[in-house]
């Protein structure tokens, strides 16, 4: 069982945040916030969402397992 304070999986989501801000577009707005630019904002979502299908199955429902993992299992 993971701990209520705890990532359900584990580090996974600090590791997909480090390699796509190394690698990602931002665009910084006129108060100096930095947010994704729209496609890879769109990535960051397929990835974050594949990353929960399939590393905590257990905390969806099989429909959502089957959706949010389409095309990575």
């Amino acid at each position: 069982m993971v701990s209520p304070a705890r990532s359900p999986i584990g580090a996974g989501f600090t590791v997909l945040y480090s390699v796509l801000s190394a690698r990602a577009t931002f665009i910084v707005d006129e108060d100096g916030d930095a947010t994704l630019t729209p496609d890879w904002a769109a990535a960051a979502d397929a990835f974050l969402h594949a990353a929960m299908a399939v590393g905590a199955p257990e905390l969806l429902s099989p429909a959502d397992v089957e959706i949010l993992s389409h095309g990575y299992s």
